[in-house]
């Protein structure tokens, strides 16, 4: 049995994030590409992502021969079955026969499940005495990637700026209109309310000018030092009335 090709295959993670299956392409026996089949969730950036192979037991290489055998058919046969010194079965070999009868190499043809390496694989066979040879390895999950971004939530906007202090207030005529000039008026916009924040004086915003606001419909009695805001500009301070 070989590693092939696969999709939704199950993940381990090094974190607590659960749920994530991956489509996988297979070269030489290992992993070439990992696309996301399912996100799943919990998951962190950096956690490691261990892809559950589920051919893990199976033989990946064996050693070198320990021992030839006798006996053997001369010759080339494939599929031979073969037997474990531990718990591995389904492993099966293709084998080439020398003249003496003794076997000089071995290849996987199946590799079988339940191995691990160190195991001793018996050349089942006609020889009067068998022919063994080690697993060196099996094919375990060693496949794994990284996280290198969640999806978060979403969109986020900076501050390009923040409006700070410095707004005064010339009035010419404090019960109807009002002329405030501002280090920053972005935020503004006609038909605003400005409330004084110790006065409770509330005007109209009724034009805008580069560096100057008019207000009108003033109700009430702005204060010298006394801060006014209008949307999100909250701290503009009155410096003085004309």
């Amino acid at each position: 049995m070989c590693i092939r090709d696969r999709s939704g295959v199950a993940t381990t993670s090094s974190g607590s994030g659960t749920g994530l299956t991956v489509d996988v392409t297979v070269s030489s026996g290992g992993l070439a590409t990992l696309t996301i089949n399912n996100d799943g969730s919990g998951y962190a950036a950096s956690d490691t992502i261990t892809v559950v192979n589920a051919n893990a037991s199976g033989v990946k290489t064996l050693g070198t021969i320990s021992a030839a055998g006798t006996g053997y058919t001369e010759g080339s046969a494939t599929g031979v079955s073969t037997t474990a010194s531990g718990s591995g079965t389904g492993l099966t070999v293709d084998i080439v026969v020398d003249a003496s009868g003794n076997v000089t190499s071995v290849a996987i043809n199946n590799d079988g499940s339940g191995y691990a390496a160190s195991e001793v694989i018996t050349i089942a066979g006609e020889g009067d005495g068998n022919a063994t040879i080690p697993v060196s390895a099996i094919h375990g999950n060693g496949g794994t990637s990284s996280v290198s971004a969640i999806h978060g939530n979403g969109a986020t906007i900076p501050v390009s700026a923040i409006h700070g202090n410095g707004a005064s207030i010339n009035t010419s005529t404090v019960f109807t209109n009002a002329t405030f000039a501002l280090s920053d008026i972005t935020t503004m916009e006609v038909g605003a309310t400005v409330t004084g924040g110790t006065s409770g004086t509330t005007g109209v915003i009724t034009a805008l000018g580069t560096n100057a606001i008019t207000v009108n419909t003033v109700d009430g009695f702005f204060k010298v030092g006394e801060t006014v805001g209008a949307n999100d500009v909250t701290n503009l301070t009155i410096s003085s009335f004309a």
